[in-house]
């Protein structure tokens, strides 16, 4: 194991005997082999509309998190209570604020518009989470963030991450 991971794992296994023990937080959980850490704030909230494939949109989040977490990264589900009744991104990814997307569609602007929603929301990475594969196309991921890049002013959006059949990938522009 590289040097790297272990100092991931460490840092990852101090920060879950702090959450482990902190009543804010339900579902907390370490895996040993890869360090992984996902944690879930009591008010963490999950969409309950159904979405397209039948499942309510919250699901998506807890999909996309038990993905995120499994391959050793931290994954934090924070409070998206505001004083401003504002909700904000899903929390932390590897201490970077991240926001997980649900892709339910295949129009031409639809990836852009959830990369910028996502970065509305103060996110530096984007996760979309396709359910289903009959709406993914890896071109669609490209052009959307691309013209992300070309048409937002904020360009918060740094990673773009998409996950398929239960993979994860990171999208290289």
């Amino acid at each position: 194991m590289e040097k790297v991971n272990l100092q991931r794992i460490d840092s990852n296994r101090a920060e879950y005997m702090l959450l482990k023990n902190d009543s804010s937080y339900v579902d907390v959980r370490f895996n040993e082999r890869t360090g992984g850490l996902l944690a879930i704030h009591r008010e963490h909230h999950f969409d309950p509309t159904i979405g397209k494939f039948g499942l309510p949109r919250g699901d998506y989040a807890t999909i996309a998190a038990e993905e995120l977490y499994q391959p050793g990264n931290c994954v934090l589900l924070e409070s998206e209570t505001s004083s401003y009744g504002i909700k904000g991104s899903e929390g932390l990814l590897d201490r970077e604020k991240f926001d997980i997307k649900g892709v339910e569609g295949t129009g031409k602007r639809n990836i852009e518009y959830k990369i910028y929603n996502a970065s509305e929301k103060g996110a530096k990475i984007a996760v979309l989470y396709y359910h289903d594969k009959s709406v993914f196309s890896a071109q669609n991921i490209v052009d959307g963030y691309s013209s992300y890049l070309r048409n937002s002013k904020s360009k918060k959006i740094k990673t773009v991450y998409y996950i398929l059949d239960g993979e994860l990938y990171k999208v290289n522009i």
